[in-house]
């Protein structure tokens, strides 16, 4: 199997969605290290769309902001 090169796949990994990035974790030892590097957690925060947390009578929501309205 040829793997890809590490800058390629960090850039790949950048674009996950946080919610699918935290199951990805535990993917292999390198991919949690990255997911815990501080400069992959400022790109990725730069990268990925808006999100926040809502809690509602005791439940927690992750919801997604849309701010570029709806696309055709």
């Amino acid at each position: 199997m040829v793997e890809l090169p590490w800058e390629l796949e960090e850039n790949i990994l950048s674009l996950i969605p946080t919610k699918s990035l935290a199951r990805f974790r535990f993917v292999c030892k390198r991919w949690n290290a990255l997911f815990n590097d501080k400069r992959f957690v400022n790109n990725h925060l730069s990268r990925a769309r808006p999100q926040f947390i809502l809690f509602v009578e005791f439940k927690i929501c992750l919801v997604d902001v849309n701010l570029d309205g709806p696309s055709i």
